[in-house]
């Protein structure tokens, strides 16, 4: 209950809470520890439980993906988060806290590529590391090209750093409806003559939203807000500071950026995973991207809003236009059965990627496949009448049979191009599940690249949680 609820180790010495304990173990003979025994004893002892188990878990896996990010807690103390993702014999994705350290030492690249080793070695885990998935920071990107690990950039942040470029063009505007509703989260007044209004509207009673640029999609968010009780806000704002209204030029504006932000929020949401497949989905969201807005720049005739999708498209092929040469990316988007070919822009960059497939398909090494060997098959004892057929029965078991594995690879991986894809609602890892004898070369590849997140928010969901550990109750 303490740790998974971040309640603090004083809990216990709390006079009530002691009290309330007294009362439900009279009967149970249950004594509550003290604050020293709940911290030096039973928390230490239930850390090391879980470590082992963990540690386990992470020993057994084939091959895994990292995430770090970096957070700065209240009291403006440094910490590093590292998550590891993998596939596990179910095929089954597995997301796992390594740590979430407090880091004191100077933030250079030399000095975090120390910290990351050392947590592979930690976790026993160095020769398994595919993948380090980080966001733009300068120091990190450095520590990543020292260790000489292959990282993605967080999807998810580029993506909002595509929006926040792109909306500085209406700026303007923006900051004229954070006034707006900055003024009804400070007024007491303006948020009850709100609330009456939208009552008498016969309309759901909802407060703003303010925007808040390193959280994904508020903009998106406070702008919708506001057009479902527009007209509420037009008459309280009449009301009690006409000198914030919009004009209605201002109001169309809104109502034109909202379905052009919708699809950027939609793909902010889905990619947001630690427990699905993922990276192989980055491929067709740049696409779906690139072809929304081409297709608004279109059918657009107001000056900003045009302004506005132009610079979207120029984030979008500054940031994304190189994912399909990237290895990681192409071979995660073939290897989802989801996607295939369906995820690129052209059939030549599909070959492209389906080459480089095919010449990689050729280092798997399956077990039970030995390479190079001949196999020679014993000429079948002829128990029967004597056949015509009998030397060249004789002289086709004499033929050797190589058992080439970067063929048997290559045969795969056009037998599975082949085949049918799979509706996009369907977990790939449960259709790779069932056909991982039917493709083993395929398979074994599949966990070094499915296995690969397309965002850091593992991280950044647990400094979520970490934010209430750090706090003034926690001594």
């Amino acid at each position: 209950m303490v740790t998974k609820g971040h309640h603090s180790f004083t809990l216990v010495d709390e006079p009530e809470f002691r009290k309330l304990l007294d009362m439900v173990s009279t009967c149970l003979g249950y004594n509550l520890p003290t604050r020293k025994t709940l911290s030096n004893t039973l928390i230490p002892k239930y850390y090391t439980e879980v470590f082992e188990t963990i540690l386990q878990k992470v020993k057994e896996s084939f091959d895994v993906c990292l995430c770090t990010d970096a957070w700065t807690s209240s009291n403006t103390q440094f910490y590093i988060a590292v998550t590891a993702h993998y596939i596990d014999h179910n095929t089954e994705m597995q997301s796992i806290l390594l740590g979430c350290l407090n880091y004191n030492d100077r933030h250079t690249s030399e000095n975090l590529v120390a910290f990351l080793r050392q947590m592979m070695q930690d976790w026993q885990i160095t020769h398994k590391v595919r993948c380090v998935v980080i966001d733009n920071a300068a120091n990190i990107q450095a520590a990543i090209r020292l260790g000489d690990w292959r990282s993605v950039g967080c999807f998810r942040h580029g993506l909002n750093l595509c929006v926040q470029n792109a909306l500085k063009s209406i700026a303007d505007v923006l900051e004229k409806v954070k006034a707006i509703v900055e003024h009804f989260k400070r007024s007491y007044t303006a948020q009850s003559k709100l609330e009456a209004i939208l009552k008498q509207m016969d309309l759901p009673v909802l407060k703003l939203k303010q925007e808040c640029p390193t959280r994904w999609n508020s903009c998106y968010e406070m702008l919708l807000r506001m057009i479902k009780i527009k007209h509420a806000i037009i008459s309280t704002l009449a009301l009690i500071r006409s000198d914030l209204s919009l004009q209605n030029a201002e109001w169309d504006l809104i109502e034109k950026v909202i379905p052009i932000l919708k699809p950027f929020y939609e793909i902010t949401q889905e990619i947001s995973t630690e427990k699905y497949v993922s990276l192989s989905k980055a491929l067709v969201f740049t696409n779906l991207m690139c072809k929304h807005v081409a297709k608004e720049i279109l059918s657009q005739n107001n000056a900003k809003i045009k302004i506005l999708l132009e610079k979207l498209q120029n984030q979008l092929l500054t940031r994304f236009h190189d994912l399909e040469s990237n290895v990681l990316y192409s071979n995660s988007c073939i290897l989802d059965p989801r996607f295939k070919k369906r995820g690129f822009r052209t059939p030549e960059a599909f070959e492209r990627a389906l080459g480089g497939l095919k010449r990689r398909i050729g280092h798997i090494r399956i077990i039970n496949i030995e390479e190079p060997t001949v196999q020679k098959m014993e000429p079948p004892q002829n128990l029967a009448e004597p056949s015509i057929w009998d030397e060249f029965d004789a002289a086709d078991a004499q033929v050797t049979r190589p058992l080439n594995a970067t063929a048997a690879g290559i045969r795969e991986l056009d037998k599975y191009v082949e085949q049918d894809n799979l509706n996009r609602k369907k977990n790939p890892l449960k259709w790779w599940h069932a056909r991982k004898d039917i493709y083993p070369h395929l398979y074994q590849l599949m966990l070094k690249r499915l296995c690969i997140q397309a965002t850091s928010v593992s991280c950044e969901s647990f400094f979520s949680g970490a934010g209430l550990l750090i706090n003034d109750r926690r001594k």
